[in-house]
């Protein structure tokens, strides 16, 4: 069971980066990690590393803070540095109310599936 929530994880990863990418279409790094999600990432490794660093920012995540995405958001999919950061947080503040309204449904969507992933491996 544990394996159907991790592919439905990624899944559900790589239709978020086609989005990022169809708002982003000049943002390169997005495709280049749409690339990796579908072909070359362990998706356990993926989605333990992701709950991880997901799951302490679910309140943050649920009061909708800008701030989140500013100084972390983005940053959830890979070790980046201060300057991809900055960009990142550029890229956020570009966005209109409904278009940061998706992203925050899509990461409500990633916290659910890590919680469900998380409380699946503990009864297997």
């Amino acid at each position: 069971m544990s394996e159907d929530i991790a592919n439905k994880f990624k899944s559900e990863l790589i239709f978020f980066f086609d989005e990022l990418i169809q708002l982003f279409p000049k943002e390169p790094s997005f495709i280049v990690i749409r690339i990796m999600l579908k072909d070359q990432v362990n998706i356990f490794k993926l989605i333990n590393k992701l709950t991880k660093k997901l799951l302490p920012q679910k309140e943050e995540v649920k009061k909708r803070n800008d701030d989140f995405f500013i100084s972390y958001g983005f940053n959830l999919f890979g070790d980046t540095n201060k300057e991809m950061v900055q960009k990142y947080a550029n890229l956020w503040n570009s966005l209109d109310n409904d278009d940061k309204t998706t992203i925050w449904r899509w990461y409500d969507s990633f916290i659910y599936l890590g919680e469900l992933y998380t409380n699946k491996l503990k009864e297997e």
